[in-house]
């Protein structure tokens, strides 16, 4: 039997508790909820936290915070942890840390992370290779490991590059 004290502090239990407050517009009680899952472990949380730091949800802004507990996340296993870090620094424009970071996202099997990547590589001198081989590995990825938004977008890059290869030749 679950006491009252263990349902508290049991992460899975504060993750869906932050997701209840967030979806009712309560966005503090959804914040102090998902930092408490945060730091018992909970991926979703981590990543959901560091989201809220990095856009200023309900939360002062901050960029090194997001990075904390986006990197906890991948630390864990959480491909979205490395992905969504990767985004912050290609927001910020510091490509080399983003490239990292995808690549350490597509580690783990992160389709959204090998789609960006071969954006980055497409606009490189000397990178088409690469882009093509990230573009044609997406599309050999299982619906677990990219959605089908991501996927399409990648068959239509890849198309264009090939197209490009072609006309260029």
């Amino acid at each position: 039997m679950t006491t009252l004290k263990q349902s508290q502090s049991d992460p899975e239990t504060l993750f869906l508790k932050a997701e209840r407050a967030k979806e009712s517009g309560d966005i503090r009680a959804a914040n102090q909820f998902f930092l408490e899952a945060a730091k018992l472990g909970h991926t979703g949380a981590q990543v959901s936290i560091a989201n809220n730091y990095s856009s200023g949800l309900g939360l002062a802004k901050s960029l090194d915070k997001a990075a904390y507990w986006y990197r906890r996340a991948y630390n864990a296993g959480d491909e979205s942890g490395a992905l969504n870090l990767a985004i912050d620094k290609l927001n910020a424009g510091n490509t080399r840390a983003a490239t990292f970071w995808l690549k350490r996202a597509i580690e783990l099997h992160s389709g959204e992370a090998a789609l960006e990547l071969a954006k980055l590589y497409a606009h490189r001198r000397g990178g088409k290779l690469r882009a093509l081989a990230l573009l044609e590995l997406t599309q050999r990825m299982r619906p677990a490991e990219i959605s089908e938004q991501a996927k399409e977008d990648a068959a239509i890059l890849l198309s264009s590059l090939v197209r490009k290869s072609h006309n260029a030749s």
